[in-house]
């Protein structure tokens, strides 16, 4: 079977490096991965027994011209790899209380600002109202920089309330509080409004 699309390449190896197409049905995501595979195989960047072959990998990470599109193929995997490290990272922190873990995954990827949802949140948990608002406030103004640079408002504002009381639910299962449960209901507040096409302050 050949793969001619560079675009088929490109997602094929993001499957490999990071699975994520979890809307795609069984089939799809069966049919992505053989394609992956072989294209892979044919790059060398798996052995005869479907493994990734390291020696080539740190081959080609070392020498990117020795083929551009496998290359840049790659890096994209390694970024796609490591937003879900992070992802994951963050999510066990919120899911154990463990607020070194959301720290962690901040430093990898300080532009994300739902990990500062989850920061704020679990400080929030943790008898922390002045540092959940400063987790807040660093969320908002990572949003506010999507909205600078042509992100629509209101699509954004929907997107970090959302993963706001997300956030604040995972941790009202976790160590229910009174100052959880006031945020729950201030976020809710926000989606219905944005729901109805009302103002909301975030979006004057």
């Amino acid at each position: 079977m050949g793969i001619r699309s560079p675009l088929v390449r490109l997602l094929a190896l993001l499957l490999l490096a990071a699975p994520l197409l979890s809307a795609c049905s069984q089939e799809d995501l069966e049919f992505v991965t053989a394609l992956a595979k072989e294209w892979a195989a044919e790059k060398g960047l798996l052995d005869s027994a479907g493994k990734p072959d390291y020696l080539n990998i740190g081959l080609l990470i070392a020498d990117p011209s020795s083929d551009p599109q496998a290359a840049a193929a790659l890096q994209a995997g390694l970024v796609v790899k490591g937003l879900e490290d992070a992802d994951r990272l963050a999510q066990q922190g919120a899911e154990a209380g463990d607020l070194s873990k959301i720290d962690a995954a901040i430093r990898a990827r300080p532009s994300d600002w739902s990990y500062q949802e989850q920061k704020a949140a679990l400080l929030l948990a943790q008898g922390n109202p002045d540092a959940a608002l400063s987790a807040l406030q660093k969320s908002e103004g990572l949003v506010r920089d999507r909205i600078r640079a042509g992100g629509n408002c209101r699509t954004l504002a929907r997107n970090m309330y959302s993963h706001r009381l997300n956030a604040l639910q995972t941790q009202i299962g976790r160590a229910p509080s009174a100052d959880l449960t006031a945020q729950t209901s201030e976020t809710q507040a926000q989606l219905r409004r944005l729901s109805a096409g009302q103002p909301i302050p975030f979006c004057p």
